[in-house]
């Protein structure tokens, strides 16, 4: 499957789209079913249920119609083909229409994929858009898996004059193997600014 995970923007009431490929490597014809999980009213696929040919690629267009509220959704494409499952995660960073805020978050490689209680230095960068002069934001931190469960959820306030760059270390220590999302939510004046970054806790640190 190509991609094997999303991480897409968006934009309230402005539709996207996206393609998903599907590859049967096998030497048997696959039935297939696509699901979701948390996206049944966002996703829609031109076709869900389908018969993939043994060594044929099938690629899948879907909309994206975006929540009426602004934030970090996370969820999942399930491929169903008989008692075979095959799980997408899926992360949509929803924008306000009003954006005076630029955000973005970058992990280095070596926090992609962590162990159980290894903390995350996640690199912040926050950019005014819009009227270049100091103001202060709530900026939210989050940690989700891809089921919509929320491990934990911190925000501070923080001023900003054209760009501010900084560290802010995410703990991790009550999370299980699985895989997870960091999102980044700015919320300024008259809108919400989001961005987000997917990792891996594999196993225990000791």
């Amino acid at each position: 499957v190509i991609p094997e995970s999303f991480g897409l923007s968006a934009t309230i009431g402005v539709e996207g789209s996206a393609k998903l490929s599907i590859r049967n490597m096998g030497s048997e014809d696959l039935p297939i079913q696509i699901t979701t999980v948390q996206f049944d009213h966002i996703l829609k696929f031109d076709e869900s249920d389908f018969v993939l040919p043994a060594g044929q690629t099938k690629v899948i267009d879907f909309t994206i119609n975006p929540p009426s509220e602004a934030g970090v959704y996370t969820g999942k494409i399930i491929l169903n083909s008989g008692t075979k499952r095959f799980e997408i995660p899926f992360a949509l960073n929803v924008n306000s229409e009003l954006s005076l805020f630029d955000v973005s978050i970058n992990l280095d490689e070596r926090y992609k994929t962590i162990k159980q209680g290894q903390d995350i230095i996640g690199q912040i960068n926050l950019l005014q858009a819009g009227l270049q002069e100091e103001a202060d934001v709530r900026v939210e931190y989050t940690i989700k898996d891809f089921e919509g469960n929320v491990y934990s959820q911190i925000s501070e306030t923080v001023a900003v004059l054209r760009e501010k760059e900084y560290d802010y270390e995410f703990k991790t220590s009550a999370l299980p193997v699985g895989e997870y999302l960091i999102g980044v939510e700015v919320v300024y004046s008259g809108g919400v600014a989001t961005a987000s970054h997917q990792f891996q806790v594999t196993g225990s640190l000791f």
